[in-house]
């Protein structure tokens, strides 16, 4: 993932390729590669959050 890569900038390209995906006139050779792509954004805000969670657990810990 792009080490420039932002939470926000990874919803809001998932909610952009989600729009691609949803379009009626979708092209459909390429929805395969948006599917693909958004399950990676989603992965990687997952792996986010859980550090995010991490770090907060141990602040409140300590």
């Amino acid at each position: 993932m792009d080490s420039e890569m932002t939470y926000e900038k990874a919803i809001e390209m998932i909610d952009a390729l989600i729009r691609k995906i949803e379009d009626a006139n979708a092209d459909l050779e390429k929805v395969g590669d948006d599917v693909k792509k958004a399950a990676e954004l989603i992965a990687w805000c997952r792996g986010e959050l859980a550090k995010n969670e991490e770090e907060i657990a141990k602040t409140l810990k300590d």
